[in-house]
């Protein structure tokens, strides 16, 4: 990651004109960021001078970190349509999502950044927020009455902990058990609710030759999500939050019990084998057909699959552990947010209205944004059956969970999840020492920042 200080400086020379821009880009290059970051760093600043729009101007800079052609699709044609209805030119900076945490840092610890920016919910965003890294937007959450248009579980995610509004959640997706149907009925079992059910249904499949669980790990962040719903039905919604929050340890028996579980689950054969030479795409063939039973993955796996077996596509909720414990469910929540040091406040404001607005939040959803609307005004009509049902499986939830990259520290989750993939390919890895090992570097990260 590019030292914060050291781009600062280099962002006050290219303004002061003491470097080119081919200098900035090439040592910004130097200190870790890639071309496309360091090129969109130096869109969203300007030209050298340091010459912006003035404070009254309705024109502005906005960078997302939407990269693929549809995504792109989508952006740009919210933006037209704002720029149309308000007269603004937004010029707009796209950066790769790999390049895009470290690029937001940049802007946001620069004295030059762009007036609106599109960012995760969670602690990422919490992140920033708690640094003073983030302009309040209290007076538009109030303006449009937001507080009775966005869930209880998105305004905390938008809020500091002062009780100001520094984010605009715009949209989610939920994580579910995804499976087809037509597979259960072949081999006849239904979805299970408890986890004596889900061994049945696992060992069911396994005997008729069927990978119960198939799942993608080249990238850990599918395992990560395999430790979230375990952890959320095993020990609660509460011990999960303050884990990931750095209040409980990894050394706690809770979390050892789930790694125990989790363990069983995996010695028993459920998972796919050789699961990490993998994409967590290439592992929905196996379930299309019919070689694999159920992906514990995002809404995302539906736009994905094959269009002539989506009717055939359905979810249901990880079973349940013990009654006595509230049902979460995973639903990571995307959205904006304005850098305190933005040139055009008031215009990305005005922008940020737009976003969160009925209006805009329906031009999200129909242009094929492939996920739900964060405004609960948005009328139930413009989400496919697929979708609806999205959103009433998780309004049954007792509590939401962002995910685990975006509820913890950046630093502990690359940890984390490394050690998730180590403990996948090699269950009998010393998990004492493995975790003691995490919770030690988790508890030096975190008592820097409680």
């Amino acid at each position: 990651m590019a030292d914060m200080h050291t781009m600062q400086t280099l962002l006050l020379d290219l303004q002061a004109g003491r470097i080119s821009r081919r200098d900035f880009i090439s040592r910004s290059v130097a200190l870790g960021l890639s071309f496309s970051a360091a090129s969109a760093l130096l869109a969203a600043c300007g030209s050298t001078g340091g010459t912006t729009t003035g404070a009254g101007s309705k024109d502005f800079t906005f960078t997302t970190n939407a990269t693929t052609p549809d995504e792109k699709k989508v952006a740009k044609g919210l933006v037209d349509t704002y720029m149309k209805q308000s007269g603004s030119k937004v010029k707009v900076n796209y950066v790769p999502g790999s390049d895009y945490p470290s690029a937001v840092r940049t802007y946001l610890s620069s004295p030059v950044a762009p007036d609106a920016l599109a960012y995760y919910g969670g602690l990422l965003s919490q992140f920033f927020i708690g640094r003073g890294l983030i302009l309040d937007i209290s007076d538009i959450w109030e303006k449009n009455g937001w507080a009775t248009a966005f869930p209880q579980a998105f305004q905390a995610t938008s809020k500091g902990k002062d009780g100001k509004y520094y984010f605009l959640p715009q949209n989610w997706y939920w994580w579910a058990t995804f499976y087809r149907p037509s597979t259960f009925r072949k081999h006849n079992v239904t979805p299970p609710k408890t986890f004596d059910e889900l061994y049945t249904v696992c060992n069911k499949l396994k005997a008729d030759g069927v990978v119960p669980f198939v799942v993608g790990a080249q990238a850990p962040w599918t395992l990560a999500g395999w430790f979230d719903i375990l952890d959320l039905r095993i020990n609660g919604p509460q011990f999960h939050s303050d884990l990931t929050g750095g209040k409980a340890h990894y050394t706690d028996a809770k979390v050892k019990k789930v790694f125990g579980i989790w363990r069983d689950m995996i010695k028993r054969g459920y998972f796919t084998k050789s699961a990490s030479a993998y994409t967590w795409d290439q592992q929905i063939p196996p379930l299309v057909k019919g070689e694999g039973g159920m992906y514990v993955i995002g809404r995302f796996i539906y736009d994905s699959f094959p269009a002539d077996a989506q009717a055939d596509l359905d979810f249901f909720s990880f079973p349940t552990y013990d009654p006595a414990i509230p049902t979460a469910e995973e639903a990571p929540v995307d959205g904006y947010f304005i850098p305190k040091h933005a040139k055009n406040q008031q215009a990305a404001k005005d922008f940020l209205s737009y976003l969160g607005s009925v209006e805009g939040e329906k031009l999200f959803v129909t242009s094929g944004g492939g996920a739900l609307s964060a405004n609960t005004q948005v009328p139930s009509s413009v989400y496919s059956p697929f979708d609806a049902k999205g959103v009433e499986f998780v309004k049954k939830a007792s509590a939401v969970s962002q995910f685990y990259d975006r509820d913890t520290d950046a630093t502990v989750s690359t940890r984390g999840m490394a050690f998730f993939g180590q403990f996948f390919n090699n269950p009998d890895l010393d998990l004492n020492k493995g975790l003691s090992d995490l919770d030690q570097f988790a508890q030096s990260i975190y008592s820097k920042q409680l």
